[in-house]
C-alpha cells in the first residue's frame, strides 16, 4: 500500500483552523467553574494554562481525561509509540494541539529566524502565549504543535495491542466530539 500524501493546507485554511479553535477554547473556558478550572490547571503544570485548558478540551472530545501527555518524539523516547488513529476520528483530530513558539518577525517586516527566541522575552510571556517584544523589537509568534496522551499511546515492542482511547472509540463506548486540525497555525494572543 503506497504511503498517503501529505497535503498542505493554506494560509487561510490554517487561519480559519486557528479561529475555530480560539473559539471552541472561549466557549470551553466560559463553560468552566473555578473549580474545573483549577483541577484542570493542577493536572498539567508544567503547561500555561491556555495549553492546559487545551489539552482538556480536545481530551475530552475523543472522550479521555489526559493525565500524561508528549509529543510523538518524546513518547518513543519513553518506550511508547502513538497508537494509529481509529476510523472513527477524522484525520488530523487523534492528537491534541497545543501552542508553542515558532519564532520571531523582526519590527512587523516579516524577517525572522524559525524558532529563535528574542532576547528579553521571559519563559513566564512565552508559557502564556503571549506575542512578546523583545529588547530589539522582535515579535513571538506561536503556531499549534501535536502531543498525545499516553492512554493514545502502546508500548514500543507491542504487537497488535490497541490503546485504552483507540479501543473505546472503536467499541462505540464514546462518540466523538469534533474538533479541528490546527497544525502549525499561529494562533496568537
Amino acid at each position: 500500500m503506497a504511503p498517503k500524501a501529505f497535503t498542505k493546507k493554506t494560509p487561510a485554511e490554517r487561519a480559519a483552523a486557528a479561529k475555530a479553535l480560539r473559539e471552541r477554547l472561549e466557549e470551553f473556558d466560559r463553560e468552566l467553574s473555578p473549580e474545573q478550572e483549577g483541577e484542570i490547571l493542577a493536572r498539567f503544570m508544567g503547561y500555561s494554562d491556555r495549553n492546559a485548558k487545551l489539552i482538556a478540551m480536545q481530551a475530552a472530545g475523543l472522550g479521555i481525561t489526559a493525565t500524561d501527555v508528549a509529543g510523538f518524539r518524546a513518547w518513543k523516547d519513553r518506550g511508547r509509540k502513538v497508537d494509529k488513529r481509529p476510523e472513527c476520528v477524522p484525520e488530523g483530530e487523534w492528537g491534541l494541539k497545543i501552542l508553542a513558539p515558532r519564532g520571531t518577525k523582526e519590527n512587523g517586516k516579516g524577517k525572522g529566524t524559525a524558532n529563535a527566541v528574542p532576547a528579553g522575552t521571559g519563559p513566564a510571556r512565552l508559557a502564556e502565549g503571549q506575542a512578546g517584544t523583545g529588547n530589539d523589537g522582535d515579535h513571538m509568534f506561536f503556531g499549534t504543535t501535536t502531543v498525545f496522551d499516553i492512554a493514545q499511546t502502546v508500548p514500543l515492542d507491542s504487537d497488535g495491542e490497541v490503546s485504552p482511547a483507540r479501543a473505546a472509540l472503536e467499541a462505540g463506548g464514546v462518540a466523538f466530539a469534533g474538533g479541528d486540525d490546527g497544525d502549525d497555525t499561529a494562533i496568537g494572543g
